[in-house]
């Protein structure tokens, strides 16, 4: 792998490391580019409730952070089935947003009436749907974005 690739990988979104960034877009801002994750529950030692811990744009300095383009709207899809459109605001600091509404957690005693049941191999899609565009350059990044977990 070469080095940038390797700098702007979508496993850069969970390495606890804002020196780090997922990135896309370099001509198009991403528009229209995805990111997932795959639940492997019960197999796994958490639970997810719907909570999404994150750090919008190049975060490795508030210079970086400015140049490069980040996310200002996602729609997420429940495996291929869209069902919210989360807007993020526009800042180099901590943000999270929570989507536990939509879901049921019958595997862990919690009932919250959503439509949908994470099962084994269900995944959650966010698409980019719109930007904040950069100073600079038109690649968008997000630094980190992790699902919040209860552990068992």
């Amino acid at each position: 792998t070469n080095q940038k690739s390797y700098l702007y990988s979508v496993r850069n979104l969970m390495d606890n490391d804002l020196n780090t960034a997922w990135m896309v877009g370099s001509s198009e801002y991403g528009i229209g580019e995805k990111f997932w994750f795959t639940f492997n529950l019960p197999e796994d030692e958490y639970v997810f409730f719907g909570s999404i811990n994150l750090f919008n744009g190049y975060c490795k300095s508030l210079t970086s952070w400015k140049e490069y383009s980040r996310v200002k709207r996602l729609k997420v899809y429940y495996n291929d089935h869209p069902f919210c459109i989360v807007e993020l605001i526009d800042t180099w600091h901590f943000q999270f947003f929570d989507i536990g509404s939509f879901f049921e957690f019958k595997q862990a005693g919690k009932s919250m009436n959503g439509p949908y049941e994470i099962k084994t191999r269900d995944k959650l899609i966010f698409e980019i749907m719109e930007v904040y565009p950069g100073t600079k350059f038109k690649g968008t990044a997000i630094s980190e974005f992790m699902a919040e977990n209860d552990a068992h």
